[in-house]
């Protein structure tokens, strides 16, 4: 028996089957790199059904209250100046509801699970309408996540030294 051609030949077998296993970790690494591409997108879209569906609710609530559209008529027409003590506590809390919310979606943008047009769209064009409310009816903003705080502050910046 030469045991040079059987060394070889346990090389060779040795070589194969580390270039099998190889093959087999690619596809292996490719199937669990679709299968969390996958999670990702269907956390997304959960994100986003939760996040409709809230904000659904919200206008729901809004358009069935006795308050809430007199209130924001007044405050669009006459200011906020113009509402009642109660009124306004009315509106503080509604617009902390609102704040609560949108924090929420913001969590859910910064971690990647919603789409950048949804957070362009529907946060960024309510905190510009709602923002200076916020801040005006003072809507405890200071119970918020600091990111949030940071993230209206700059918009409500921005919206202020645009054209």
């Amino acid at each position: 028996m030469n045991w040079e051609a059987i060394g070889a030949i346990g090389e060779i077998l040795g070589a194969l089957a580390v270039f099998v296993t190889l093959i087999y970790l690619a596809v292996q690494i490719k199937q669990n790199t679709r299968s969390i591409d996958t999670g990702h997108r269907l956390a997304q879209t959960q994100a986003q059904q939760q996040w409709t569906s809230m904000f659904n609710d919200s206008i729901l609530t809004m358009a069935e209250s006795e308050y809430y559209p007199q209130i924001m008529s007044a405050v669009n027409e006459q200011g906020i100046d113009s509402l009642n003590n109660e009124d306004r506590d009315r509106l503080s809390l509604y617009m902390t509801a609102m704040a609560a919310r949108l924090d929420m979606m913001h969590l859910q943008y910064e971690q990647g699970f919603l789409a950048q047009e949804t957070y362009d769209a529907t946060f960024v064009g309510a905190i510009r309408h709602f923002g200076p409310i916020w801040m005006e009816v003072g809507a405890f903003l200071d119970l918020r996540r600091p990111g949030f705080q940071r993230e209206v502050r700059q918009l409500l910046e921005e919206e202020s030294t645009s054209p």
